[in-house]
Parts: structure tokens; sequence; C-alpha cells
């Protein structure tokens, strides 16, 4: 008798512990959006899914089936040759910059296992998870409305990100996500337009173009009924540029053509970094490392995720990660790969693959086309 009291004991401290880590990895997706400290260090958000990560370590211990899942490990083999390389170059320049740039990534692959594994473990998670994020969009949209959050550079909102291309990724990720995990249809296009009026705040050139191709997946979802909703999109989005406001709202809709049609697009390959692939090409093999960039005469990172994984850690291990992506990614319908690629083409013109909501995303991908995650109980 006292073994099975010791055994049930057992089983609902563990199932106590569980439900703190959802609660715990709820909250952090809640509140991906809220940058209350400086930039480059650990956010609220990212306190709480630690919380939520050695919980479910607790808990569940480490699960083996997801780590010698392919493209996770792939993934896993990607962040070990970033930190050879940083940490080769960290030596080499005595600075601990470059083992920084890994630990983003590290913490990274830490938020796709939890999302995999707390997914895995509780299918009804899923709903949650959808419900969550689509309150997080409309919660920013409000705070838009209302007249809080920031104008670092205006006229250009960010809201409480660090900037505004940041909270356009953020909104991207976001979308897609829900978009993956959730059936719906009429979410689906709820989910868009609050995604587009987030990305229009931003007044984010990448953003628009993961938009567009997020937009082409949901017309291949739901045909006519999208064609409906776009029309009624097409009305918000008129109605909110026509509002003036000198510290919230859009002010004209000259603020969305002028940055896409003054767009000089060799200013921007100079300014984004692509041309340090031209001008460093004995980087291309093994990698220049992430961090001090004033080595290349630049005071910035290489705007761009692909073209900044190819120079700063060379093209086996940029193939790791796109192989990783790729393999997940060609398992979907047609209207979910369009889906897929609005947060990737966001990358070729800005750098966001250390964020943790783009790890978030990663970790709905392989969890959405991987049956043996979706089947386990």
């Amino acid at each position: 008798m006292k073994l099975v009291s010791i055994k049930n004991d057992s089983s609902k401290r563990k199932g106590i512990i569980y439900k703190l880590s959802c609660f715990f990895f709820i909250i952090s997706c809640l509140t991906l959006q809220f940058y209350v400290f400086a930039s480059g260090t650990l956010q609220p958000s990212q306190f709480f899914l630690i919380a939520a990560f050695i919980l479910l370590i607790i808990f569940n211990g480490i699960d083996l089936n997801v780590i010698k899942n392919k493209p996770f490990f792939y993934f896993i083999l990607f962040i070990l040759f970033t930190i050879i390389i940083n940490t080769f170059y960290s030596i080499i320049y005595n600075s601990i910059e470059f083992i920084v740039s890994s630990l983003y990534y590290l913490f990274g692959i830490f938020f796709t296992y939890t999302t995999i594994l707390l997914l895995t473990k509780n299918d009804g998670l899923k709903n949650n998870l959808v419900y969550i994020l689509t309150i997080s969009l409309v919660m920013l949209i409000i705070v838009w409305a209302l007249g809080f959050g920031d104008y670092k550079f205006f006229p250009r909102y960010n809201g409480y990100f660090n900037d505004p291309n940041q909270m356009a990724h953020w909104a991207l990720c976001i979308v897609s996500t829900i978009l993956i995990l959730s059936a719906n249809k009429r979410l689906h296009v709820f989910v868009f337009i609050a995604g587009a009026l987030v990305v229009l705040a931003s007044l984010s050139r990448s953003g628009f173009l993961g938009l567009t191709l997020i937009g082409i997946g949901i017309i291949i979802k739901i045909n006519k009924t999208f064609l409906v909703s776009l029309l009624l999109l097409i009305i918000v989005l008129f109605s909110t540029l026509t509002i003036d406001s000198d510290n919230s709202l859009l002010s004209s809709y000259d603020n969305i053509t002028n940055r896409l049609l003054e767009t000089d697009l060799e200013e921007q390959a100079d300014t984004r970094g692509y041309t340090r692939i031209q001008n460093y090409p004995q980087y291309l093999i093994l990698g220049a490392g992430q961090g001090l960039d004033y080595r290349f005469n630049s005071d910035y990172e290489i705007h761009s995720s692909w073209a900044g994984l190819l120079f700063y850690y060379g093209i086996f291990t940029t193939f790791l990660f796109l192989n990783a992506l790729f393999v997940n990614i060609k398992k979907f319908s047609i209207s979910n790969i369009f889906i897929s690629l609005g947060p990737l083409f966001y990358g070729f013109s800005t750098f966001g693959i250390r964020t943790p909501v783009f790890w978030l995303f990663i970790g709905v991908v392989i969890y959405s086309t991987n049956t043996k995650f979706r089947l386990r109980t």
C-alpha cells in the first residue's frame, strides 16, 4: 500500500510540474512582444521560457525521440558548428561577443524543444496556444490604437519591441504559427487581417514581402471566403490610414508608398551587408564568426538571415540550417508552404533567426510535419 501511495504522490507531483511547465510556456508566448530590458539581454518572456524548459526536464527528462528527429538533430548540429566557429574567433580576437551569438541559437533550440515536447504530450495545448497567440496579436493592435508603445523611427511604430522590423517579424511568425496549427478558416482571415495591421504599423518592407506570401497561402487554402475578407481588409486598412495622430496611428498612405518606391537596391545591398560576401569571399567556406563587424569596415551586422548565415558560418553550416528547415516544410500542403515562407522570406533583408519567436515557429513546423509527434500521448 505504501508503494502505491508513493507512486500516486510522485504522479501528482509530476502532474503539477507538467502543468506549471505548460503555464510558463503559455505566458512566455503571450509576452514575447514585450522588450523591457536592454537589447541583447534576457527579456521577461525568456525567463518564463527558461522556467518552462527546466520544469519540463524535471518532469520528462531529455526526450530522445525529439533529439533523434532528423530536422531537429540538424539544428543541433548547426548550433554545435556555430559554437565551434565562434569559439575559434573568440580566442583569436579575445572577445566574448562571438560566444554570445551562439547563445542566442542555443536558447532558440531550447524554445523549439519545449514547443515540440509540450505539444506532443498534450494535444489540447495546441488550441490554447492558438488562442494565446491570437490574443497577443489583438493586444498589440489595441495598444497601438490607444497610443501606447513607441515610435523610435517615426512614423514607424514598434510597440514595445526594439525596432519596427523586429515587430513585423514577430507578427509574421505569430500569424504563420497560428495558421499552421489551426484549421479554422474564419480565424485564418481574422488573424491575417490582424497581422496585416501590425505590419502596416511597422512600415516594414520585409514584413510586406512576407505578408504577401502568407496571403497567397490563405487564398489557396480558403478561396472565395478570403476574397470577401480581403475586400474588408482593404476597407479597414484605408480607414486606418485616414486617421491622423501625432504619436499613435499612421498618418497617410504616403508612408507606405514612399518606403517601397524610394528603395535604392544598390544602397540597400551595401547597407544590409550583401556586398560583404563579394568583398570577403574567403570566409564563405568556414565562416567569419558572428561578431566584431568592424573587421569588415562596418558598424553593423549583416541585415539578412541567409546572407548572414553564409558569411558568418560558411556554406556547410548554412546548408545544415536550410536543410533542417526544408526537410519539414516540403511535407506541407502548397498553402502551408506559402504560409511558412512568410517569415523565411523576411530573412532576405533582415536578420531575424536569433529571435525567440522564430524558434517557436520552427518548433510548430517540426511538430506539425511529423506524425509520430502528433500521435504520441
